[in-house]
C-alpha cells in the first residue's frame, strides 16, 4: 500500500507552485514508423509544499544559524495504548491528523495559515523512544503556530534537535482500513528518497506491507 498522494500539478489554494509536468516526447509526436521511439516527460517540483509527499532531510532545518548537531542542544503514550502499539527504539512513527481527509472533503485552503499537526510537547514521546522518523498526512506542524516566536516548533525539534526525518503530507487514509482489517496498527515501511545530490530533501512513495 503506497502511503504517497499523487502528485499535484494543478494551482490551488495550498498549491501556490504545483509540480510542473511536461511531455517532451509524447508517442503519437513523430514517432518512426519504421524504428525506436521514446516518449519522454520532464517533472519540477517545489519539494516543501503544503500538498505534495516529501521525506525533510537534516540540512531543511536552520535554527539560529544552527543545523542539527552543531550546537548542544499529541502524540502521547494513551493513543499508542489505544492502538495497542509499543513504539520502540528505531521505529517509523505515523501520525493521521485528517488533513488529506479534509482536503479531499472540503477542498484546497490555504494550510500555510491553518494547519492541524502535533503540539511540540509531543517531540518528547518521540526523543525518549527514539522513533528514527516522524510521519504525518499534515506537516506535523500546527498552524498557527503552537509555539511563540518559532513558526515550525516541532520541525525545529525533530530535524534540528533530534536529528528525526520527518516525511510531510502523507496519504494514510486508503491505510486505515486495512489496519482495521488486519486488527494491527503496526507495519513495515520501505521508504527510498531519490538520489538527489546536496538536497533539502526528497518525493518520496513509502512503501507500506500490512
Amino acid at each position: 500500500m503506497s502511503l504517497a498522494a499523487p502528485i499535484e500539478t494543478e494551482l490551488t489554494p495550498d498549491q501556490p507552485e504545483p509540480a510542473i509536468h511536461d511531455m517532451k516526447g509524447r508517442p503519437a509526436d513523430g514517432a518512426d514508423p519504421d524504428g525506436l521511439t521514446f516518449a519522454q516527460d520532464r517533472l519540477g517540483l517545489n519539494v516543501h509544499g503544503e500538498v505534495d509527499s516529501h521525506i525533510d532531510a537534516l540540512c531543511h532545518v536552520m535554527y539560529r544559524k544552527s543545523l542539527y548537531n552543531r550546537v548542544p542542544a499529541a502524540v502521547t503514550a494513551q493513543a499508542a495504548a489505544a492502538q495497542q502499539v509499543t513504539v520502540q527504539p528505531g521505529d517509523l512513527l505515523f501520525v493521521r491528523v485528517g488533513h488529506r481527509r479534509r482536503r479531499k472533503e472540503l477542498g484546497p485552503w490555504d494550510a500555510t495559515a491553518t494547519r492541524a499537526g502535533l503540539h511540540p510537547e509531543a517531540l518528547e514521546f518521540v526523543a525518549d523512544h527514539e522513533v528514527a522518523v516522524l510521519g504525518s498526512d499534515s506537516n506535523s506542524d500546527v498552524s498557527p503556530t503552537a509555539a511563540e516566536g518559532v513558526s515550525h516548533p516541532v520541525h525545529v525539534l525533530a530535524i534540528n534537535a533530534l536529528g528525526l526525518h520527518l516525511l510531510d503530507y502523507l496519504q494514510l487514509d486508503d491505510l486505515v482500513p486495512l489496519c482495521e482489517t488486519a486488527g494491527r496498527w503496526s507495519f513495515f515501511c520501505v521508504i527510498a528518497p531519490l538520489r538527489v545530490p546536496r538536497a533539502t530533501g526528497s518525493p518520496v512513495n513509502p512503501i507500506a506491507i500490512v
